[in-house]
């Protein structure tokens, strides 16, 4: 597997940390409750003082996005994208992005 930016990246935003993830031998069938369960719990408190968009994580997204001309608010990565539907309940696995 090979893996890279394009130059106009790397000129545009020198800060860039790229990271990559590798899995193997997942399956539709795993289990995953109790791991999800975890994550939607820790999410949830984080999100108990605040709204996403207050997170430093997601507004380092919204900055680059604003850098890169789009609209933060209307372009929203995926970390605040799922914790949109962590805050909006139960079913939000099921719903698409």
């Amino acid at each position: 597997m090979r893996f890279g930016h394009s130059s106009e990246i790397w000129r545009d935003y020198p800060e860039l940390v790229p990271g990559v993830l590798f899995a193997s031998g997942i399956t539709p069938g795993a289990a995953v409750g109790d791991r999800i369960s975890v994550f939607t719990d820790r999410a949830r408190a984080r999100l108990g003082s605040g709204s996403e968009a207050e997170l430093p994580e997601i507004q380092a997204w919204r900055r680059a996005f604003a850098r890169m001309g789009l609209k933060p608010t209307q372009y929203r990565c995926a970390a605040e994208s799922l914790l949109s539907c962590v805050r909006s309940g139960p079913p939000w696995l099921s719903r698409r992005f």
